[in-house]
């Protein structure tokens, strides 16, 4: 017997026969998450657990090695959310898993899938491949004193088809190795600082924005504000909620990880975390206030699994021409304002629809922002659209206010949504008389499920529709 708790999962098979004074016995197909670790085996729980054959159970045992007629401590209260479990498969015992990332890594060997928490499962149909699953389906198949997992089903996005996150990883390592050297550099940086911090509770939403509610989160130990307020603003987590086992918190791995960006309210205890879009309108149906949670950096999760990450290289590659045909191209005339001929000629080509992909560079003073203003009000004159990305708020705030400027200058006309940034772009759609309709009734279907009128699929797909409809209804009008 040790005093260390050892975490275990299993499926439960059934209970033994026994007497009226001997101590429960139950089989149960033994797994440990992140091993090998196989058996089907006899154990001695505490108390008579009430459980459904084939459902998944979670326990501890203070034994060093679990062994049959182990004692246990089964966890109650712990709710899979990932696993579900289908009853009418009964007497076969078979699982959903939901939303279901799969990288190269995981997939090691020919009709092999390595799962993070049930392990190595076995895969005839070769139904894995890298990419996201909306849900994968598995049995267990019994072999005497141990068992195997065997995925049958499963459902692909259809816009992972190709990802071969391997293969993006290794080609942005050769491209962009310092920027992954930065952010492992980084991502260590911050998670200790979040370590430091550590708990979060659920406090509350922030409801202003059609496109979802916002959950707000208090710190827990208050000295470790300052360090919160340093780190925590526009800052890209993933959530991890957590649970309470023998005193201590731990990850709760039923429940999926909720990816965000933080910004912080005023006051500085209080984080509040926009959700990205595959979280949003499922969070406050899944979380219950007051639920702890920790948080950890999504910088690396971000630049290696996104393939996003790559599109301007593909871009660049895809876009190249050949140095003869640039020879041979006529820029369009534009006038020549103030500018010298440098800059006079980047704005011609910067202008000319045959050039895909133009590269303006120069030193400080050269002029490069002011150049970006003459194509902005250019554009704007021929009613064009133009989308700026630009490394910080502020550059974004120079951007505009120079453009504004250039604008009225040339007497161009505006309007005031003619320079928008993304938080002008929200307040547009969230501050009408369509988007505050929109939010009402998103809160009315949530008092439905609440009062279990409605189901929360039903709720979260109402929801997406009207954000849709709205947007639309509010663009048609306003733009």
């Amino acid at each position: 017997m040790s005093n260390t708790v050892t975490h275990y999962s299993g499926f439960f098979l059934g209970h033994f026969p026994r007497l009226k004074y001997e101590h429960p016995s139950i089989k149960v197909a033994v797994f440990k998450a992140n091993t090998e670790f196989r058996r089907i085996m006899e154990l001695s729980p505490y108390i008579k657990p009430n459980k459904v054959y084939g459902s998944m159970i979670h326990f501890s045992s203070k034994d060093i090695e679990l062994e049959d007629k182990s004692h246990i401590e089964i966890e109650e209260g712990y709710s899979d959310e990932i696993y579900i479990q289908e009853e009418d498969k009964l007497p076969e015992i078979s699982y959903q898993m939901k939303n279901v990332d799969v990288r190269s890594a995981d997939l090691p060997k020919l009709h092999s899938y390595k799962h993070s928490h049930l392990g190595m499962m076995i895969d005839k149909q070769s139904l894995m491949q890298p990419g996201r699953y909306t849900f994968v389906k598995f049995v267990v198949k019994d072999e005497g004193d141990t068992f195997h997992l065997e995925i049958v089903d499963g459902k692909r996005i259809e816009n992972h088809q190709n990802l071969d996150v391997a293969a993006i990883t290794e080609k942005f390592s050769n491209i962009h190795k310092p920027i992954k050297v930065e952010h492992a550099y980084y991502k260590k940086s911050e998670n200790e600082s979040w370590a430091t911090i550590g708990h979060l509770k659920l406090v509350g939403y922030q409801n202003d924005d059609i496109n979802g509610l916002r959950p707000m989160f208090r710190i827990v130990d208050k000295k470790q504000s300052d360090l919160l307020k340093k780190i925590s603003n526009n800052k890209a987590v993933v959530m991890r909620k957590q649970r309470l086992v023998n005193g201590n918190y731990v990850d709760d791995c039923s429940k999926t990880p909720q990816c965000a960006t933080l910004s912080l309210c005023d006051n500085k205890k209080i984080v509040i975390a926009k959700l990205d879009q595959i979280f949003r309108h499922k969070f406050e149906f899944t979380f219950a206030m007051e639920e702890i949670f920790r948080f950890e950096p999504s910088l690396v999760r971000a630049t290696l699994d996104n393939h996003h990450t790559v599109h301007l290289q593909n871009v660049i590659e895809n876009l190249e021409m050949d140095p003869e045909n640039l020879m041979e191209m006529s820029d369009g005339c534009t006038q020549k304002y103030e500018l010298n001929n440098i800059q006079y000629q980047a704005i011609r080509m910067a202008l000319n629809e045959e050039r895909k992909l133009v590269f303006i560079q120069g030193g400080p003073g050269t002029g490069k922002t002011y150049v970006l203003t003459l194509i902005l009000a250019k554009l704007v004159s021929m009613n064009k659209q133009a989308v700026v990305f630009l490394p910080t708020k502020r550059a974004m705030r120079n951007i505009q206010e120079m453009t504004r400027q250039t604008l009225e200058n040339k007497k161009i006309p505006t309007n005031r949504r003619t320079l928008m940034d993304a938080e002008t772009f929200a307040d547009a759609i969230n501050f009408t008389k369509a988007g505050d309709e929109a939010k009402a009734q998103q809160q009315k279907w949530r008092k439905m499920v609440e009062d279990g009128k409605m189901s929360p699929e039903e709720a979260t797909k109402n929801m997406e529709d009207i954000i849709r409809t709205t947007k639309t209804e509010v663009e048609q009008v306003s733009f």
